[in-house]
């Protein structure tokens, strides 16, 4: 009877230390969930949080997922908080909001360095922006392009005045719209067709009852039209290059490599693209994004 006690004790302490151990490798890695990516409420930013975390995992990270986790003040205190370790954001709005309104600029690479900066200030950090940018841009149909001679908002100057311009509402009291354009590039349009961002923009340019197009210049639209995005070569807009930023788990030089190598292959023209096959197309996040990757020698 005293030895079935002494085996019995022995079974529990050998138990019991196997639950430490357990515990102490889950603290060790975080909790053992790996690096949280979560996206806000909109398809490409769930394009890109899958892009990132399908990235991470065949890099061997561990990676989860999260789309439509929140707004942006929601992602900043999931990452503060530790809730989430990795977030698609851009450059000039993210700086914006962490500065103050007008801290970003047409320059990459200073916005970069002013929003690295502010990052740090939180004990967050950002890594390499990609070219893609998701920015207020200027939209014309094939057509119109040929007729004017149009790639440049520069080349808008001397015929704006035959063009409509569909924008919206505050589009004409807004320093980086037809304020700037005009201050900035002398762009005088025929007249501002107010109308709501998205769907009715596009329907109009469609249709003929505008001739120019304020949009996003990853907007799923553009590749389903082939329109023309026009430049802007004298940067009246501040610089929304897609850039990862992170938390003090993602902060590792693994996980720099494989986010770097993703962004040096994102282009606008590939984001449209993916936005479009989400959007207009109704394919999965999910398997876009696995698409993008394997084209791209990244899975």
């Amino acid at each position: 009877m005293r030895g079935s006690r002494k085996r019995f004790k022995a079974t529990w302490l050998v138990v019991l230390a196997s639950l430490a151990l357990v515990v102490a490798a889950c603290d060790d890695d975080g909790g053992g969930g790996g690096i949280t990516v979560a996206a806000a409420n909109f398809p490409e930013s769930n394009i890109l949080a899958q892009v990132y975390g399908q990235a991470l995992e065949a890099g061997d990270v561990d990676a989860t997922v999260e789309e439509d986790f929140g707004a942006r003040p929601a992602l900043l205190d999931g990452l503060e908080s530790g809730d989430v370790d990795l977030t698609p954001e851009y450059v000039g709005a993210l700086l914006n909001e962490l500065e103050g309104p007008d801290t970003a600029t047409a320059d990459t690479q200073e916005s970069v360095d002013l929003l690295t900066a502010a990052l740090a200030d939180r004990d967050l950090m950002a890594f390499e922006p990609s070219e893609a940018q998701d920015v207020d841009a200027l939209a014309v149909t094939q057509d119109t392009a040929e007729e004017f001679g149009l790639a440049t908002y520069s080349d808008l100057a001397p015929v704006a005045d035959q063009l409509r311009l569909g924008a919206p509402p505050e589009c004409a009291e807004f320093p980086a719209c037809i304020p700037g354009l005009r201050d900035t590039y002398g762009i005088e349009f025929a007249e501002h067709v107010p109308l709501e961002a998205g769907p009715p923009i596009f329907e109009a340019l469609n249709n003929g009852d505008i001739e120019v197009a304020r949009v996003f210049s990853t907007d799923a639209a553009i590749a389903e039209n082939d329109w023309v995005v026009l430049e802007d070569d004298q940067g009246l807009n501040p610089v929304q290059n897609v850039i990862p930023v992170g938390g003090s788990e993602a902060d590792t030089s693994e996980i720099a490599e494989i986010l770097n190598e993703v962004s040096a292959a994102l282009t606008t023209e590939a984001l449209t693209e993916l936005n479009k096959r989400v959007v207009t197309d109704k394919e999965d996040p999910e398997d876009v994004a696995k698409d993008f990757l394997e084209e791209n020698d990244l899975a």
